[in-house]
């Protein structure tokens, strides 16, 4: 006999949408959030992308993040992603309350995701109402998805990623014109969501389920073949709408080669999965390292366990979905598994992915294949049996556990955790020895109750269901690190903020301290520089004496003390083992064949002619008096050919000074000088989402000519109005607020008292 609740559409639908709220309420109303990376990054990134925009600037070149990048290459800005422009639209975005926006649009996307999930289980696979709904559940609420709400942009590409394999899955059953349209568009939020990790992991996930429906032959390959194709096609048509994400990160990938395309063993195997954590991860998910964790409540180890007794009971056919349910776990130990280092070495794309443990993003999709193949292909009369044998095995290593909690405090399972980043250690007040033994109990009562629940005995379902919500609402509630909340950045504190290269000030994102580079910020070249050369910087960059309190960095000066260098790693090289003191002149190391002789004039004289008349992210134009022929020294740099620099209005060529930025020769006189940022590859991104609209357009209207050749003309007319507008915002030639005179000053009464 079935349970009635668990026929009622709306009190699942409202189940659902509730949940979320139940447990992630306090980001929302509390007084605390998410630690770290939830209102650190994402947040922040999007704000000062949008600030631009609001004050009619199309930013290319973003200064104060990884030494300058394409801006629409920013993984965390979501600068193409239409949920993100929605909440960036919404009362009150700036005036304090963007975190809690954006609280909301991800408490709504776990309903979204959960609703995926459900009916995939009970349309795909077949199962009932409340198997579904329990099956979704602890798909979407566990340690892996909270760790991807912890990072923001993670929960959007996992969402959208189960949703697209979901839909590929059901149209290669059931093909229907709109699934496809919603895979063309879960395509194009995918790829502009800002998190390209979850990308490698989807498209395996993918074509493993594919080789399992062939495998087991639940299709004719032939029509399993014409209707992927299909598929293809759609996300083809979603990948070309969602280019002025990609192109632009491409060309930001072209910017940061080495970082990205060439990462050591090292820098790639960061926080591998432990033993530990993954034995926690079913017993005691409190001593399970964040980055790894994936479970969430006892039933994720039910499951597993079942499917795996089940496949045993039957290993001559079945063994393929072991390896595919095995994958995942293999692959998060990192280096010391040949899985992750055949796919390091051996598969693109995977040597970029820095924590192992992210393939976890990837285990649903495991387990619903596995669901899929066993549901269509094999007899079911197993399956109680399995439940049977799992729910006793689950309690028995339950009751282990639980006795090991009381017998030695010290154990992972106990009082004491071997990592720095787990529930327990973030939320010491609460992961007590007496909320640990509720959650084990919890897990003893839901072995018990399994195998009868999945016959459907009401009183079974109910406690499996209570003590499922139960245990993940633990985890959800104290399973990561909590902060106080803080108000976002106002419209008007950006207006305010000093947007100089180098000294993006609260609320941007630069610091004006030497960084290190790991934290991304606008002084990375200069933040490298000064650890290399310590000491010695004095004698080629313009700062203070006491550079770790308190550093002068000029963003934009003269110097008329050149010396040419055919390279830039022979600057480099001179700079290493040239002689150094606090005494020695400052020198400019430029890479070029000739350079004006130098005159060796008063600093301060050279310079107290500077004026900043433009500054933008992509622009900026100086305005200059010297007396000697001068290189002007700027903090942009030399990575990139899109710069290019004007003298009194006419094109003028860059040089490379110092071995690493960006430089111009500056006759001597009174002069203009401007120097601007604008990438082609932006502007051909836009073209390619154009010209794809309309082949979209074009197959919907594939009988209509007439009114297609009408919204053809009307189309081009008004998109290249839109690039002119563009063009335009992106040179804009606006004075954003900054101190680059009082900078200026003080460097002038250094280069006086020297």
């Amino acid at each position: 006999m079935k349970l009635r609740f668990w026929n009622t559409s709306f009190l699942t639908a409202l189940s659902i949408l509730v949940i979320p709220f139940i447990f992630f309420g306090w980001l929302i109303w509390g007084p605390t959030t998410i630690g770290n990376d939830f209102q650190a990054y994402q947040v922040l990134q999007t704000l000062n992308f949008r600030f631009f925009q609001s004050i009619g600037i199309e930013p290319m070149w973003y200064p104060h993040v990884t030494g300058g990048i394409p801006i629409q290459a920013m993984a965390l800005c979501q600068a193409f992603h239409l949920p993100a422009w929605i909440t960036s639209h919404l009362p009150g975005y700036w005036s304090g309350d963007a975190l809690t926006l954006f609280s909301w649009r991800y408490l709504l996307l776990l309903v979204l995701g959960q609703s995926l999930i459900y009916f995939s289980f009970r349309k795909l696979i077949g199962l009932s109402s409340f198997a579904s709904w329990i099956f979704s559940f602890v798909s979407i609420y566990n340690l892996k998805t909270l760790d991807a709400l912890r990072y923001g942009p993670a929960l959007d590409a996992t969402i959208y990623s189960y949703g697209i394999v979901l839909s590929a899955t059901a149209y290669l059953f059931r093909p229907r014109i709109w699934i496809l349209v919603v895979i063309g568009i879960l395509t194009q939020l995918f790829l502009t969501s800002g998190y390209p990790v979850v990308f490698h992991f989807m498209v395996l996930a993918s074509i493993s389920i594919f080789l399992l429906l062939l495998a087991y032959k639940l299709q004719s390959a032939k029509t399993l073949l014409i209707r992927a194709s299909h598929v293809i096609g759609t996300t083809f048509i979603g990948f070309l709408l969602s280019a002025p994400n990609w192109l632009p990160y491409l060309e930001w990938l072209e910017t940061n080669e080495h970082r990205v395309h060439a990462p050591t063993l090292e820098w790639a195997n960061f926080i591998p999965m432990h033993p530990v954590t993954f034995f926690a991860g079913f017993f005691a998910p409190w001593a399970a390292e964040v980055h790894s964790g994936f479970s969430g409540s006892t039933l994720i180890l039910l499951i597993l366990a079942g499917a795996g007794i089940y496949i045993v009971r039957d290993f001559k056919r079945l063994w393929p979905l072991l390896l595919f349910l095995s994958f995942p776990f293999l692959y998060t130990f990192g280096a010391s598994s040949p899985i992750y280092l055949f796919f390091f070495h051996y598969v693109p794309g995977f040597s970029s992915i820095r924590v192992p443990g992210r393939v976890m993003y990837m285990l649903f999709l495991c387990v619903f294949g596995t669901a899929l193949v066993i549901s269509k292909k094999f007899s079911r009369k197993n399956l109680t049996t399995s439940a049977i044998w799992t729910g006793r095995l689950c309690f028995g290593l339950l009751l282990l556990s639980f006795l090991e909690l009381f017998r030695r405090p010290n154990s992972p399972w106990g009082g004491h955790s071997l990592f720095e980043l787990t529930p327990e250690k973030l939320n010491p007040s609460f992961w007590t020895q007496n909320a640990k033994a509720i959650w084990i109990a919890l897990g003893l009562v839901a072995s018990l109750s399994f195998s009868k629940a999945f016959q459907q005995k009401r009183l079974a379902m109910i406690l499996l269901t209570v003590t499922t919500i139960t245990q993940t609402g633990m985890l959800m509630h104290h399973g990561t690190w909590r902060v106080p909340r803080a108000n976002s950045a106002t419209q008007e504190e950006f207006q305010k903020a000093n947007h100089l290269p180098l000294y993006g000030s609260s609320p941007l994102l630069a610091v004006s301290g030497l960084a290190e580079g790991t934290w991304g910020t606008a002084t990375v070249p200069y933040s490298r520089f000064y650890k290399a050369a310590e000491d010695r910087a004095n004698c080629y960059l313009p700062i203070h004496q006491k550079i770790e309190t308190k550093p002068v960095v000029l963003p934009f000066y003269l110097s008329d003390r050149q010396q040419c260098v055919t390279t830039d790693q022979e600057a480099l090289d001179q700079i290493k083992n040239r002689p150094c003191s606090k005494q020695t002149p400052l020198l400019t190391f430029v890479t070029q064949p000739l350079c004006p002789s130098t005159a060796n004039s008063n600093l301060a004289q050279l310079n107290q002619g500077n004026h900043l008349v433009y500054l933008t992210p992509n622009l900026v134009r100086i305005a200059v008096q010297t007396t000697t022929p001068s290189v002007l020294v700027t903090p942009y740099p030399a990575i990139t050919d899109n710069w290019s620099a004007l003298v009194d209005g006419s094109p003028h060529q860059l040089t490379t000074v110092n071995g690493a930025f960006l430089g111009i020769q500056v006759p001597a006189g009174q002069h203009w000088i401007e120097i601007k940022y604008l990438s082609q590859k932006i502007i051909w991104s836009y073209r390619i989402f154009f010209i794809t609209l309309l082949l979209v357009l074009g197959i919907a209207l594939r009988k209509k000519w007439t009114l297609l050749a009408v919204l053809t003309c009307l189309g081009v007319v008004t998109y290249g109005i839109l690039e002119k507008d563009f063009v335009r915002k992106a040179e804009a030639k606006i004075e954003l607020n900054n101190n680059y005179g009082t900078l200026l000053a003080e460097q002038l009464l250094i280069w006086k008292g020297r």
